[in-house]
Parts: structure tokens; sequence; C-alpha cells
């Protein structure tokens, strides 16, 4: 059996789900970040990052709500930007990429 304070918190969780709520308004009343109230909503990140592949080093980092490919330019300037024109790019087997057929 919940407790009523636990019931007050899953009614303000419920509420920031519902729109009832901004995610701000429900992180503070709660006392928890607006990342994790994100979270507890089901809202998921996408990051993307360049990775210097013989040093293993972050060149450039980008957050977004989904993959998408406004996020590799903005990538590329930040890594041109910083470290200058690499020898070379390839990208990994992501699906924005290539086209993946299903065998």
């Amino acid at each position: 059996m919940m407790t009523k304070g636990e019931l007050g918190k899953l009614t303000l969780i419920q509420g920031a789900i519902d729109g009832v709520y901004t995610v701000r308004e429900a992180a503070q009343r709660l006392g928890l970040s607006e990342r994790r109230i994100k979270q507890l909503k089901g809202e998921r990140f996408a990051l993307h990052d360049f990775i210097d592949d013989a040093t293993g080093h972050i060149t450039a980092l980008y957050l977004a709500e989904n993959e998408c490919l406004m996020g590799y330019p903005e990538l590329l300037r930040q890594t041109l930007t910083v470290y200058g024109l690499p020898i070379g790019i390839y990208a990994d087997k992501a699906g924005i990429f290539f086209v993946n057929t299903k065998k």
C-alpha cells in the first residue's frame, strides 16, 4: 500500500506525463532534476558523437531528441573549429547513413 506522500508523488509524475505540469514544475515540486522527470516520462535522447579513432578522444558531441541528420553537420563544424581538417571521416553502420536491408 502506498503512503499519502508516495501517492502525491505519483500524481505529480502522472501530471507531468499528461501535460498538466511542465517538466520544470514537476521537477521543482518533486525535488528532482528536469532530466530525471524526462526519464520518468519515458523521453529519450540521442547523443551524436565524433571520436578520433587513433586516440579515442571525443572531438564533438551533439544531443538531440532523436538521431537526425542535423546533428552530424554540427559535429563536423565543432571538430573543424577546434581540431582542423581530419585526415579522414568514416561512419559506423548507422541507418541514417546507409540503407540497412534485412536479410
